[in-house]
């Protein structure tokens, strides 16, 4: 039977297991007819850049366009009955379910509503792929950065490809659309103010594929990240009026999750009557395998330097580094064990250095690498001076961290003093 599809769906599909699937979405040239297990699993073998990108949660936002599709009659059935939003569960085949989320029910209805009348649009900024996506009323809503677009893969849309090398030490094309997460699930308590980010199926032809043309669907998994309205960057504006408070907390996500690319284009400002708020984005460059060339700009702002005010102190001291790497492995449960150690090395040195009294750039100069970019910073030769007495014997996190510690320890209290 010959179908005419016309429609846009939202679809929020709950994920069990990469091999047992069958969901109802448009996939490449394929428009709304029901993808089984085999061709599932060879679109996230093709398009997936990185093994570790393994979400427990997928939502879809699907977009058709009028087109002439076979089907057979079971697959128009299966059309004709899906709601607009719905979840899928996999070892049950398709089975409508309530999304509790409503933020998030709010958030693609919006965007569903706006694909009717305005595809995605390739943001200039930035050197991989991002797209624009707006409501019915052409207002922007969301970005969407699809994992095969970031820097250095095949399917970069901005030509910056590099056979999927490392877009920094330690971070491989496809690990962004995880650390975008990332950052919005450890932003606890919202106390940064990463904007809602989640991992989203998306299908539209205005995504870049190397080998497809134009008008071709193209089926792409990534990172949905909440538009927030502003007004510049802090690339636009001198820091002179930012809250001391805002600068720190920002500072303190980056810090724990050694953010290898915190330049000032990636905070933005938007105003809140007499005052402003910064709102940080683009975390892909954050969580590397090792310690490398973490990058801050706001050190060169005052407000770094400036003491942590007593409930900033209290955030700090409540973080729990073991709970975190928990709640990004129930996410991502092929998320790197050496991501995971960078998180808690990071998450310890804040923490010490904060309860020795150092400032937020103070903690930032033993991260990051002062001198130049080849000279390691002195975190960093901490960290190899312990591999180094364990003798490479051991890949025991907590061995390594109970050997660091004090070491730790004892470079905040030099500092301290210093500072004194």
């Amino acid at each position: 039977m010959v179908v005419s599809v016309a429609q846009v769906r939202v679809e929020i599909h709950l994920h069990t297991t990469w091999l047992s699937m069958s969901m109802s979405v448009a996939f490449g040239a394929v428009a709304a007819t029901t993808v089984k297990a085999d061709l599932w699993s060879t679109f996230f073998a093709s398009a997936l850049p990185s093994k570790n990108l393994q979400p427990l949660n997928i939502f879809s936002i699907v977009a058709e366009e009028q087109q002439q599709t076979t089907c057979n009659d079971q697959d128009v059935k299966e059309i004709q009955a899906a709601p607009s939003l719905n979840v899928i569960t996999f070892d049950e085949g398709v089975k409508p379910l309530t999304c509790t989320d409503a933020r998030l029910t709010e958030l693609l209805a919006r965007v569903n509503a706006g694909l009717k009348s305005y595809p995605p649009e390739l943001i200039e900024e930035g050197v991989g792929g991002a797209y624009l996506l707006k409501d019915e009323k052409g207002e922007a809503v969301a970005i969407f950065k699809p994992s095969d677009e970031e820097p250095n893969s095949p399917n970069n849309p901005k030509g910056n490809f590099a056979d999927n090398t490392e877009m920094k030490t330690g971070v491989t094309p496809g690990d962004g659309a995880n650390n975008e997460v990332a950052a919005y699930l450890l932003d606890r308590e919202h106390f940064a103010g990463v904007p809602y980010t989640n991992l989203v199926v998306a299908t539209h032809k205005a995504f870049f594929d190397a080998n497809s043309d134009d008008d071709t669907l193209k089926s792409k998994i990534g990172s949905l990240q909440e538009y927030v309205p502003h007004e510049s960057s802090c690339e636009d504006r001198g820091s002179r009026g930012f809250a001391v408070n805002d600068v720190h907390r920002i500072g303190i996500l980056d810090c724990r999750m050694c953010n290898t690319d915190r330049h000032l284009g990636n905070i933005l400002v938007k105003n809140e009557g007499a005052n402003v708020r910064l709102v940080p984005i683009d975390h892909g460059l954050c969580l590397p395998t090792k310690l490398s060339d973490a990058r801050f700009e706001w050190m060169t702002w005052p407000q770094a330097k400036q003491p942590f005010a007593p409930e900033t102190l209290k955030y700090i001291e409540q973080l729990d580094a073991d709970a975190d790497c928990e709640l990004l492995k129930s996410r991502f449960p092929s998320i790197s064990d050496k991501s995971l150690k960078t998180l808690k090395i990071c998450t310890v040195l804040l923490k010490r250095g904060a309860q020795a009294g150092l400032t937020l750039y103070d903690i930032a100069c033993l991260l990051c690498r002062m001198e130049d970019l080849d000279t390691k910073s002195e975190l960093e030769l901490l960290c190899e001076k312990i591999e180094q007495q364990l003798h490479n014997d051991s890949d025991d996190d907590d061995d390594f961290l109970a050997r660091l510690i004090p070491e730790i320890d004892g470079l905040v209290s030099l500092h301290a003093s210093k500072g004194k």
